[in-house]
């Protein structure tokens, strides 16, 4: 539902999607705040049937707009974006954002899959000294570390942040290759792509 929403701003604020002139009812501009409380609305309602509404979901008390990870220090959150402008803080921020989170999860992996060679490793050389009572020790210490790591689904998040990574980094060659000049057609298209 987060990142629903921050998709739907950045739909906002670059006036593409239903927030195109065309897509407003009656064309009027004046609507604009009104389609995103209406599409905010519908994502809330989606969240409650969800098991999201069984637990304690307590309401947002900090900054409007919140700081995002990785935002431009000199984005309000809320201000119309241009082509250029969406490109530099939202899918640059998003690649970046990807590959740090790519690299801190691979170091994790590593660490992981090294704990559980130095088990095994361990219980072969206790085994050779003739102290086989902490085999034990070694295998389940060696498969915890497999196990965490099997449970943490780290393979699959470095694959699916890895391809996300590549295609908002295809989505900015694009916008370069194009000169930074996009119609609001190709805006729109460009937002439906990188949300």
């Amino acid at each position: 539902a987060a990142e629903t929403v921050k998709a739907e701003i950045y739909r906002y604020r670059t006036r593409t999607g239903v927030y195109g002139e065309s897509a407003l009812p009656g064309g009027d501009p004046a609507a604009r705040p009104r389609v995103l409380a209406d599409q905010l609305d519908s994502i809330d309602t989606m969240l409650m049937q969800t098991e999201a509404s069984s637990g304690a979901l307590p309401p947002y008390e900090g900054p409007l707009p919140p700081r995002m990870y990785g935002a431009s220090e000199d984005d309000d959150g809320l201000s119309p974006l241009d082509a250029a402008r969406y490109v530099q803080i939202r899918i640059g921020d998003q690649v970046a954002y990807y590959n740090g989170k790519t690299r801190s999860l691979d170091r994790r992996r590593n660490a992981f899959q090294l704990t559980a060679a130095a088990g095994g490793g361990a219980g072969a050389v206790l085994a050779a000294v003739g102290l086989e009572i902490w085999i034990g020790l070694t295998t389940v210490l060696s498969t915890a570390a497999l196990s965490y790591l099997a449970y943490l689904q780290v393979e699959n998040t470095i694959v699916a942040y890895n391809q996300s990574a590549a295609k908002l980094a295809g989505l900015e060659r694009g916008w370069r290759a194009s000169g930074g000049q996009l119609d609001p057609v190709e805006l729109d298209e460009l937002v439906r792509r990188s949300e």
